[in-house]
């Protein structure tokens, strides 16, 4: 990456807003959030360590805006890092019971990682 291009500081900023939309209420109402979404149970533990991680992750985009390109860098690589895991995680759930809704997570896991992978090798 020689230069953090426009378009890179915009999907930050994409990927800050459907965190803190998804991490808010996960962390605050997650039965309720997750019931509307056709969740039949929700172990809220978990719930609350996924929003915590959204938390971390989409925060940093929101910090990442003024950084140096060495840190967007690094940013990066913890982005793919993080979606190369959900994908993993998303897809052996989907093995054991398949859903719609957790296969379009996927996709957006998946469309994630794509967006990440393509600055980080520029």
């Amino acid at each position: 990456m020689k230069k953090i291009t426009k378009g890179l500081r915009i999907w930050f900023e994409i990927h800050f807003i459907i965190d803190m939309s998804l991490a808010i209420p996960l962390m605050f109402w997650p039965n309720d959030f997750l019931s509307f979404l056709g969740w039949q149970s929700v172990e809220v533990v978990t719930v609350r360590l996924v929003a915590a991680a959204l938390f971390a992750i989409g925060g940093v985009s929101a910090f990442a805006y003024k950084l140096d390109k060495s840190a967007f860098r690094i940013m990066l690589l913890l982005k793919l890092l993080w979606s190369s895991a959900a994908i993993v995680a998303l897809s052996l759930s989907l093995l054991d019971e398949f859903s719609y809704f957790l296969f379009a997570i996927l996709l957006v896991f998946v469309g994630f990682f794509k967006v990440w992978f393509y600055y980080y090798s520029k």
